[in-house]
């Protein structure tokens, strides 16, 4: 797949600092600036909206989010209505003094085209994707995933869908948010490769591969019941039912 369908953009937010240049925060950098962004990547307007989207061969009807109180995905899951004021507490607790980091990022695909090729069709589709990948990426740059805390969100409302990702340490062990070129350059290669995989996945199989796992599943269960258990090959069942998924 080539660079030129993805962009990513890469800043850091310092609490007790002033905000990156061309902003939209304004003043110095605080707690409330995080929980202002956190509103704004989740608006109404730009998330995730029942609408269709043409396509390149005959048209496609755009999925989209079957609930729009599951509009933001994060590190806690799916923040409902409910789930949303402890998570904005936990935000609060880890971006609340003085040199706190805080990462934000944009993942923009070219257009809806390349998304669907991709079989990537709604939220839940980009929140599988950066469930998967978020985690190995923050072992690379040297952070421990069980010490991150972050969200996403989904936008339709301009001509390519785009992401907002933002996360931060929950224990600040970072004094530092400028990352190297390299890292940032895997920021992008990591998406770059995912969308390639789903798109040889498409090509190969006709098929989306919630189907495909659904299928394997279904073959998975069928295999097991057919272990003749008159041999008494307990060894062989146990074999068998610990395939991994």
């Amino acid at each position: 797949m080539s660079k030129a369908h993805v962009i990513s953009k890469f800043r850091f937010l310092e609490c007790g600092k002033a905000p990156p240049k061309g902003s939209r925060f304004k003043g110095t950098i605080s707690t409330a600036s995080l929980l202002d962004w956190y509103e704004y990547t989740g608006r109404e307007k730009a998330a995730d909206r029942k609408k269709e989207r043409g396509m390149h061969e005959g048209g496609l009807l755009g999925y989209t989010s079957q609930d729009d109180t599951t509009r933001t995905f994060s590190s806690d899951g799916w923040l409902t209505k409910d789930k949303m004021p402890g998570f904005k507490k936990k935000i609060a607790k880890a971006f609340c003094k003085d040199g706190d980091i805080c990462w934000d990022t944009v993942v923009s695909l070219k257009n809806y085209q390349v998304s669907f090729q991709s079989n990537m069709y709604d939220v839940n589709d980009y929140a599988a994707i950066v469930s998967k990948l978020l985690p190995g990426y923050f072992k690379s740059i040297g952070l421990d995933p069980d010490n991150m805390i972050w969200w996403m969100n989904y936008h339709n409302n301009k001509k390519n869908p785009h992401m907002h990702i933002v996360f931060m340490e929950k224990v600040h062990t970072r004094t530092r948010g400028k990352l190297a070129q390299k890292y940032l350059d895997k920021y992008k290669s990591i998406w770059l490769k995912e969308l390639g995989l789903r798109q040889e996945f498409a090509k190969t199989y006709k098929k989306d591969p919630k189907d495909i796992f659904k299928e394997k599943d279904a073959l998975r269960k069928t295999l097991i019941s057919r272990i003749d258990m008159s041999f008494n090959d307990q060894l062989l069942h146990s074999f068998y039912t610990t395939l991994p998924k």
